[in-house]
């Protein structure tokens, strides 16, 4: 693992060890439905952001990690099962911002902005790019 993966990975560890885990216990997150409320994933998303460790597998200038400094970043924020809420490392949003930076490093912007509506990974980006669907 490079040093910055680890270095990031270590934050979001901290981070969903000391301030997420403890959520796993809040009333809210025991209501019947789909997941926790949106105003508890917000909640745990300010502190996050805070910690600067909200989205942590893309760096500041739009870079992304490789997917093996991924791969170690993500397995630290799934310590709990609401680690990736707080993150914002959960599917699909990690693809979709993976598909949206490739085609706007390839120059797509329009392409980069409608593969992101459209949830479309990076496969149909390289063979929208080759004139394939």
């Amino acid at each position: 693992m490079s040093e910055r993966a680890f270095l990031i990975a270590s934050k979001v560890e901290a981070f969903v060890r000391d301030v997420v885990i403890p959520y796993e216990k809040d009333p809210r997150v025991a209501v019947h439905g789909h997941g926790p409320p949106e105003d508890l994933v917000q909640e745990m998303r300010e502190k996050a952001r805070a910690a600067s460790v909200l989205t942590p597998h893309i760096l500041a200038d739009g870079r992304h990690l490789t997917q093996r400094e991924t791969a170690a970043v993500l397995t630290k924020s799934g310590l709990s099962p609401l680690g990736p809420l707080a993150c914002n490392t959960q599917a699909p949003d990690e693809g979709t911002d993976r598909a949206r930076s490739r085609a706007r490093a390839a120059g797509d912007d329009a392409a980069g902005r409608s593969y992101a509506r459209a949830g479309i990974g990076s496969g149909a980006v390289r063979r929208r790019r080759q004139g394939r669907r």
